[in-house]
């Protein structure tokens, strides 16, 4: 299977990295998407390509250091630790000042890839025009009211070596089975809509591990509060704030947009300036906007599922919110 046409792969902190590229000369805005884990942007490249279709500024997909398609790009000796977030962290401001500092920028992030944008837009000190972020599900924290959730970062840290044992046993099993008896299993379910990119992926070398690794990392890096702080960094940072749950979505808790609507209907954020819209509830206050919304029938790995367009409609839309970004929208009676 060949690679998508926009698709290229760049050295990033001596980490060979699959980017999907759609430049504009137009603008000096750029919207910039960060992925969940598994971290390869290739699984997004037909939402990114519907996206940079209807908008006129840049569009850019970054994936997670060693986490390239292809086992040879994946250069040894990289100055960055792959399997953690704060090495995903650094190799995500790498490619912002690959892109260059003099851009602004509209980050998206789906799953674990809003933990990097919003600390991107909130914990960078300044360094980039950050204009807005854009969450997609975002798998930020778990629930403390679950028994599995309080205990699985316990569990995780008295055993990395078992989750790394795991993922090369995953993969050794996974290698033995037919590329053919794959692709059928996935399309059999019928609503992986890129069941062929699927099947290469879990086939590269390292897949597994890579997986595992920095997933475990993500369940003992994050807390089970919700982190108002960092929220409140990140509004102050940036001119908006767009926030997309699915219901029933077991890595994306309600609770947690529950716990920011509140926020925002008791006017938590008025000292930086921001009016929020959760949904029914509104403050209406200066300066920026926190959106907050809820889909119905979307699924968290949306990439590979059917009805990927609307998760892709809803980010346009908040895209365009952008102070004067309407002038370079396309395509918008196709919605």
């Amino acid at each position: 299977m060949s690679l998508p046409a926009a698709a290229t792969c760049i050295d990033l902190m001596g980490c060979m990295t699959d980017i999907i590229a759609h430049p504009s000369q137009s603008t000096d805005l750029c919207v910039v998407f960060v992925p969940g884990n598994p971290g390869t942007v290739l699984f997004y490249d037909k939402f990114l390509a519907w996206l940079a279709s209807r908008l006129g500024c840049g569009v850019f997909g970054v994936s997670y250091a060693c986490h390239a398609l292809e086992a040879e790009k994946v250069a040894e000796g990289g100055r960055v630790e792959p399997g953690t977030l704060e090495g995903q962290l650094k190799h995500k401001r790498a490619f912002l000042d690959w892109l260059g500092r003099d851009k602004r920028f509209v980050l998206v992030g789906h799953s674990i890839g809003c933990y990097l944008t919003e600390r991107l837009a909130a914990r960078s000190g300044g360094r980039y025009n950050v204009e807005a972020c854009v969450h997609l599900m975002p798998f930020h924290r778990f629930d403390p009211d679950k028994t599995l959730d309080r205990l699985g970062p316990q569990l995780l840290a008295k055993v990395p070596t078992a989750v790394r044992g795991l993922g090369w046993a995953l993969e050794r099993v996974v290698s033995a089975v037919p590329d053919a008896a794959l692709l059928s299993a996935m399309k059999a379910s019928g609503s992986v809509v890129n069941a062929d990119m699927a099947v290469r992926l879990v086939k590269a070398k390292g897949y597994f591990d890579r997986f595992l690794t920095l997933g475990a990392d993500e369940i003992g890096a994050l807390g089970l509060d919700l982190d108002v702080e960092l929220v409140k960094d990140m509004i102050q940072g940036t001119r908006q704030l767009s926030i997309l749950y699915a219901r029933n979505d077991m890595w994306a808790s309600l609770r947690h947009l529950k716990h920011l609507r509140s926020l925002l209907q008791y006017g938590y954020f008025d000292d930086v300036g921001v009016k929020g819209r959760g949904g029914k509830e509104s403050k209406e206050a200066k300066g920026g906007e926190v959106h907050l919304e809820v889909l119905e029938g979307i699924k968290h790995d949306f990439p590979v599922r059917e009805g990927w367009e609307r998760v892709a409609e809803w980010a346009l839309k908040e895209i365009l919110k952008v102070e004067g970004q309407r002038q370079w929208g396309r395509g918008l009676s196709k919605l």
